[in-house]
């Protein structure tokens, strides 16, 4: 009887994260079942209780992420916009007084409109997003593969891949929180 699919109802939830209590079993069902899917009993006159944990596959924020994932999704979105300002700002020779670096200048520009599109949460910039948090996990992966063999000429390239698996680790938590925040 698990899994067919007469023993949900047709109607949605009402809200979100409510559960039925199966009164003959005392499992945890979503509240869309007329039937419990383990013992089969009927749990359509069933109490609903808020308890969104207590189901799998369930998400986890009913009412929202939490305000911690939340503000640290904003700081890792402006140091993207401070990154690519800083960016253009060196690769344009403002900084050093030399020759502009136009790839450098794109990379910057590219780096700081990412940014931009996070903290504003732009939909139309949604796969560009993806790509570039992508491509910051790939090229960091892959910068730390080739410094590897490098580690014995000293503490520079230590800290150089140390600062690659800073930025590959970013990228990543980064990738998890703009996904947690932008749930749809």
């Amino acid at each position: 009887m698990t899994g067919s699919p007469l023993l949900t109802s047709p109607r949605r939830s009402t809200r979100l994260g409510y559960v039925i209590k199966c009164p003959s079993c005392n499992n945890s069902l979503p509240d869309t079942f007329v039937r419990c899917q383990f013992c089969g009993a009927d749990v359509s006159r069933a109490a609903r209780v808020q308890g969104a944990a207590d189901i799998p596959n369930r998400p986890s924020y009913s009412w929202g992420p939490p305000t911690w994932l939340v503000v640290t999704y904003y700081i890792i979105s402006g140091y993207y916009i401070l990154s690519g300002g800083f960016g253009i700002l060196a690769s344009s020779g403002v900084l050093t007084g030399g020759k502009a670096n136009m790839l450098g200048v794109g990379s910057g520009v590219f780096t700081a409109l990412v940014g931009t599109a996070l903290v504003f949460k732009w939909d139309v910039l949604r796969s560009v997003i993806v790509f570039f948090l992508s491509a910051q996990i790939a090229c960091g992966l892959l910068s730390m593969m080739m410094l590897s063999p490098m580690l014995k000429l000293g503490a520079a390239a230590l800290v150089m891949m140390i600062l690659y698996g800073l930025n590959v680790a970013l990228s990543a938590f980064m990738f998890y929180l703009y996904h947690a925040v932008n749930e749809d």
